[in-house]
């Protein structure tokens, strides 16, 4: 092959690597910074997420392959998180927490400013902000025999209650002596307070984890 020719084509590959480097690049820095929020946080846009395996469902209580829960991570958010780095406890919907001496009660103070999607399921379909009662009605959904409720393992036994009003549902009983032991309450719009069956100092963690 010629020298020259064999030479032209080496730069025209480079060239063409360039090009095509630089159009999957995100757009000048005015874009950056439109769509970037406080903390690193990405307003709006398009999530793409490859996966070679079967997804069932994204409803996080009826999750329980691997599949489902590395997308859900991705999607939702609560109360607390795994930091990707170091698997510590970093705060999401709960900007803090208070823990009692002896770990059997926590306290949440939820983010102020955060508001649901807009959905046709709110009054004029327009999102509204998260409160604390949203979180004791996710703790409740847990606690409901239901063949989409798989979750109910993260509550037996260890939230203040739980089984005693899990028990009392799937037998159709009256739920008041069950409610009156309830540990899961919104002591305002931004306070959460969970209360447990015996101390657990484990329980963040298990805050943490995807269908939470």
């Amino acid at each position: 092959m010629n020298y020259k020719i064999f030479t032209m084509r080496i730069h025209l590959f480079f060239f063409i690597s360039i090009i095509l480097f630089t159009s999957c690049g995100d757009g000048s820095q005015k874009s950056k910074q439109q769509t970037q929020g406080k903390g690193g946080i990405k307003y709006g846009g398009m999530f793409r997420y490859n996966e070679t395996e079967f997804l069932k469902t994204l409803y996080p209580l009826s999750i329980t392959e691997v599949v489902g829960h590395r997308i859900v991570t991705q999607i939702y958010e609560g109360l607390v998180g795994f930091n990707p780095k170091d698997l510590t406890i970093d705060p999401m919907l709960a900007e803090s927490w208070n823990v009692n001496a002896d770990a059997s009660v926590y306290t949440f103070k939820i983010r102020q400013g955060v508001y649901f999607h807009d959905d046709k399921c709110f009054k004029d379909g327009k999102g509204r902000l998260v409160t604390a009662n949203d979180f004791v009605y996710c703790f409740d959904l847990l606690c409901t025999p239901s063949s989409k409720n798989n979750g109910f393992a993260f509550m037996r036994d260890i939230v203040k209650g739980a089984t005693v009003l899990y028990t009392a549902r799937q037998n159709k009983q009256d739920e008041t002596t069950a409610r009156a032991a309830w540990g899961v309450k919104a002591l305002n719009d931004s306070t959460l307070e969970v209360t447990l069956e015996k101390p657990f100092a484990d329980f963040l963690n298990r805050l943490a984890l995807p269908f939470m």
